[in-house]
């Protein structure tokens, strides 16, 4: 397999000449004088350890063309600050940019479809994350250890991810696909994290007073006629609260107060609320 570079040593420059399509497996690992790496146009592959231990990798210029990105690729890289990942790229690796401990920014680029486990794991400094749109998979403990890290949105393609993935982070909301609503990945987050759905059902709110209710849907007046608050369209979800703690009187003679959702009660007080 043709491999050409050059390398620079007082400028600590290392050129991957043109073809040069793949990195083989091991290469450069354990390289204290690589601080740049620049990509020919043709790179399609960068194996397993290929820059392992860089640790004064500090900039990192990644073709479109790259496809793939093997197993701890970028192990233990403690000065690379950012990296963004070409729209080429279809997977990374288990442990691929595990000890990124100056990594601050991670860009995921729009064909990604797997993280590996702990592939950004123990990135102590990550605060800016935003994953592609195309992605599947979010490996175990993918971004486990990044107590920087505050916030992320889940793509609506995520359809797995994997345990303690963002475990041990500064993430207290988060937005999630819909689909994620009946089994919320609650072993996924730190404990008490804040789930938020995307494109779910609107919710209806409203406000029962002294004299009637009134929300966004419906409104009325407390008549014999005109007791009950209906939200009973399928899907949709109500929600209504007493205005400043007031005592809210039915009807005389057994009339209600009904709040239904989805074709079935919700709250039903016969005399006072």
């Amino acid at each position: 397999m043709t491999f050409n570079i050059q390398f620079d040593p007082e400028l600590g420059l290392l050129e991957v000449l043109p073809g040069s399509p793949n990195i083989p497996a091991g290469s450069f690992k354990q390289r204290d004088d690589i601080q740049t790496v620049t990509f020919s146009d043709d790179l399609e592959n960068i194996d397993s350890n290929a820059f392992a231990s860089c640790r004064n990798l500090t900039t990192l210029n990644l073709p479109d063309s790259l496809s793939s990105i093997g197993k701890e690729a970028f192990y233990a890289n403690f000065s690379l600050q950012r990296l963004v990942l070409p729209n080429g790229v279809v997977s990374i690796d288990d442990y691929a940019f595990q000890y990124g401990r100056s990594l601050q920014s991670v860009h995921i680029g729009e064909a990604v479809t797997s993280i590996g486990k702990r592939s950004f794991s123990n990135g102590w400094v990550l605060s800016d994350l935003q994953l592609g749109d195309s992605l599947t998979t979010i490996g175990e403990k993918a971004f486990y250890r990044s107590p920087q890290l505050r916030e992320v949105s889940i793509p609506d393609s995520v359809i797995r991810i994997g345990h303690d993935a963002f475990a041990g982070t500064g993430i207290t909301t988060v937005v999630l696909p819909s689909h994620f609503s009946d089994n919320p990945p609650t072993e996924v987050f730190e404990p008490g994290t804040v789930f938020i759905y995307r494109n779910e059902e609107s919710i209806d709110s409203g406000e029962l007073t002294n004299s009637g209710w009134q929300s966004q849907s419906n409104s009325g007046l407390w008549t014999k006629e005109a007791d009950r608050l209906d939200s009973s369209e399928a899907g949709q979800t109500i929600s209504w609260k007493i205005a400043d703690q007031q005592k809210v009187d039915t009807l005389q003679g057994g009339d209600s107060l009904i709040v239904e959702g989805a074709n079935r009660p919700a709250l039903t007080n016969a005399g006072s609320l």
